[in-house]
């Protein structure tokens, strides 16, 4: 896969710059909010808090997930999450 990418075109690797960042750049900031929610469980500190400011940063999380969805789409040819299922 790694030589499949060094051989696309400059500007599809640099269409797939952006969404792979966006990528990088959301994993750490769930990574982040899972380990603060961890400390403050250990620590008996709600956590509540946390989700008020990721509420804040909501926007950000959607540009970054509208980016992923790009990566995927020029990537695989379809959209980062799967269609939501209906179970009966």
């Amino acid at each position: 896969m790694p030589l499949e990418r060094d051989q696309r075109s400059p500007e599809r690797r640099e269409a797939l710059r952006v969404p792979h960042a966006a990528r990088l750049a959301s994993d750490c900031f769930e990574l982040a909010f899972l380990r603060v929610g961890a400390i403050r469980r250990f620590l008996n500190q709600p956590v509540s808090d946390l989700f008020e400011i990721r509420k804040r940063h909501e926007e950000l999380f959607e540009d970054l997930a509208k980016a992923m969805d790009a990566f995927s789409q020029t990537e695989y040819g379809g959209p980062s999450t799967p269609p939501s299922s209906t179970v009966s």
